[in-house]
């Protein structure tokens, strides 16, 4: 078998998938379903049935280092190495046995049971930024991102005055995770890591306010986990609290509000939020890989995978496989998008999903209730990202 296959009409680095990647995607999984990037040095898996298997198939392994670091000047790859070394204590980039241990130490925080305690200051903290949001603005950085860093503020035990700094610093994190690594990003998301470790390690453990931070620091103290690896755990919940909930609020927003039947369905409870909610999950995810690396040699769909090479599970390829979703480019909250994979399957399901979802809901509700005559520009325009959902400015009108 080869390491090849296919036809790469464009790739992964191509300026016009990473502006819109979703017809590249519908490519792969008409032609090369199993598609080995020379660009990428990954292959990119983007069929439903083949990345549901995927996801609980224990030949493969966590998350390994993004592309190669070799062509860095040596600074800048001691930068990323430092960069990799932080974000393979992140939950979704681990394997057993410390994920999940780690999982376990945070997991009772975001229960459907603790989610439901927190209601009460969701609903005041959508009251508080959509009150805010009442002669309009920027759907993502006035109203939807805000709320989420609040959010996720509360849970991990962060102060008001902190959210700012914290959210600064979750950004240039994640934009090293979202780009071709270089020596600026490499520098930038170390001095980042520096920061969130001292923060963590010199604010929050000592303070232990809120489940995740009691919960973190009583595991530092007995030395199930060192300081380092606390501050990835915090940093991962920090991250994937910010942007799964500030994206997949906009994009639900503005599908639903360029939909006028589906808008009028919602506000007269024909069709709940909820639904909209798990539609614009599926139809738009957040995050679109599921990264992986081969723990072993082996043969899937007729491709020889060599042990160590990275594997890309496509989640938002699989969340509009025609052969598992009706109309699968068509945004339809009618159709229960049960089984999308926006959160993942198995040890590595988002562990956050219940207080993400909890979050959205009320957030739409208290908006559409307060601002009923709220509506944001249609459609969204994209901005360029490798594997994930970018929104540019979203200007909404009360």
């Amino acid at each position: 078998m080869t390491n090849t296959g296919g036809t790469n009409r464009s790739g992964f680095g191509d300026a016009a998938t990473a502006s819109d990647p979703y017809p590249f995607y519908a490519r792969l999984r008409s032609d090369d379903p199993v598609h080995w990037s020379e660009e990428a040095q990954a292959w990119f898996v983007t069929r439903y049935e083949d990345v549901y298997e995927l996801l609980m198939d224990q030949r493969l392994g966590a998350r390994t280092a993004s592309g190669s670091l070799e062509g860095l000047p040596p600074s800048a790859r001691t930068d990323a190495r430092r960069v990799e070394q932080f974000l393979s204590r992140w939950l979704v980039f681990a394997d057993p046995p410390y994920q999940a241990k780690a999982r376990r130490m945070v997991a009772g925080a975001f229960s459907p049971s603790a989610v439901a305690e927190l209601e009460g200051s969701l609903q005041e903290h959508a009251k508080a930024v959509v009150g805010r949001f009442a002669d309009g603005g920027d759907l993502i950085a006035e109203l939807s991102r805000p709320y989420a860093l609040a959010v996720i503020g509360d849970v991990l035990g962060a102060v008001p005055e902190e959210l700012a700094d914290l959210s600064a610093l979750a950004r240039v994190v994640m934009d090293y995770l979202g780009s071709r690594v270089d020596a600026e990003i490499a520098e930038r998301a170390s001095a980042a890591i520096r920061a969130l470790t001292s923060y963590v390690g010199d604010v929050v453990l000592p303070r232990a306010k809120g489940a995740v931070a009691g919960n973190l620091a009583r595991s530092v103290r007995d030395g199930s986990l060192t300081v380092e690896e606390a501050a990835g755990v915090f940093t991962q919940l920090l991250t994937g609290g910010i942007e799964p909930v500030s994206v997949a609020t906009a994009v639900c927003l503005v599908a639903v509000h360029g939909q006028p039947e589906t808008l009028r369905q919602v506000r007269s409870g024909a069709l709940s939020w909820e639904s909209a909610i798990e539609e614009a999950l599926r139809y738009d995810p957040p995050f679109h890989f599921a990264p992986r690396r081969a723990r072993d040699d082996f043969e899937f769909r007729g491709r020889h995978i060599r042990a160590g090479q990275r594997v890309a599970l496509v989640l938002a390829s699989a969340n509009r496989d025609e052969n598992r979703f009706a109309a699968a480019e068509r945004f339809d909250a009618t159709r229960g998008a049960h089984g999308h994979l926006a959160f993942g399957r198995g040890g590595h399901f988002c562990v956050g999903a219940v207080l993400a979802r909890t979050g959205i809901r009320v957030l739409l509700r208290c908006l559409d209730e307060r601002l009923p005559t709220f509506r944001p520009r249609v459609p969204a325009t994209r901005l360029p990202a490798l594997g994930a959902t970018v929104l540019d400015a979203v200007p909404a009108y009360v």
